[in-house]
């Protein structure tokens, strides 16, 4: 006899289908229960993208819900199930032209990113690869070594 039989005829196996076995009175083993409600919701989805959105019925949702053990799962899976399927449309996102983070030498500045140290005569200055409101790439350098100065745009 294998051990998986034994300790069957110990116990139960976990609802939630991982075929684990509880050899208490619970009918899942701690976290299933949320593990089973989403197994269910992704076989909802996976309805839903084989099938259409059509094959989904109030239906099959509560016949996959009477059969969870307890009322309070059903509801759990019946409130998931309704957030997931009577989700209002999204509006699309308006698109808005971003504020320019600095102004230099009258450039909008719209992003950048750091790069390698500028040298000017025998000394570095930090330095930023930029992006203007126009799209124009720029570089910029700080007056100072240590980037506490203002930022212009290197010829």
């Amino acid at each position: 006899m294998s051990n998986t039989n034994t300790a069957a005829a110990q116990g139960h196996f976990c609802l939630c289908g991982c075929n684990q076995v509880i050899t208490t009175k619970a009918t899942y083993k701690p976290g299933h229960d949320a593990a089973h409600v989403s197994y269910l919701l992704q076989g909802l989805i996976n309805q839903e993208a084989d099938h259409g959105r059509e094959s989904v019925t109030p239906e099959l949702i509560k016949g996959q819900a009477s059969a969870l053990p307890s009322e309070a799962l059903q509801a759990k899976y019946l409130r998931a199930a309704d957030r997931l399927f009577n989700k209002p449309a999204k509006a699309p996102k308006a698109t808005k032209q971003a504020d320019p983070l600095l102004v230099v030498e009258g450039l909008e500045i719209l992003r950048w990113k750091d790069r390698q140290d500028v040298k000017v005569g025998r000394w570095y200055y930090p330095a930023k690869d930029a992006v203007t409101t126009e799209g124009e790439q720029v570089t910029l350098r700080n007056t100072k070594r240590d980037g506490s100065g203002e930022w212009v745009v290197v010829a």
